[in-house]
């Protein structure tokens, strides 16, 4: 199975498209694997609060991730 998600940031800034598909189905198609999706996570807050929830779901995803904030030399949202 593939899913095709469309990203949206927080802002005006623009979109990318995602091909999502497990490293086989990728290697049957003949399809360049260039990352691999290591951890997730999501948080949600009240309405009027939305723009704080990357705050609450960062830390969730890099321990997803088996990673510690300390190995994170970057964040965007």
């Amino acid at each position: 199975m593939i899913l095709w998600n469309l990203v949206l940031g927080m802002g005006n800034d623009g979109a990318a498209g995602l091909v999502l598909a497990s490293g086989a189905k990728a290697r049957a198609l003949g399809l360049h694997v260039i990352a691999k999706l290591r951890g997730y996570a999501d948080a949600e807050q009240a309405p009027e609060l939305f723009t704080m929830s990357p705050a609450l779901a960062i830390p969730k995803a890099i321990a997803s991730a088996g990673f510690e904030q300390s190995q994170v030399n970057f964040y965007d949202s």
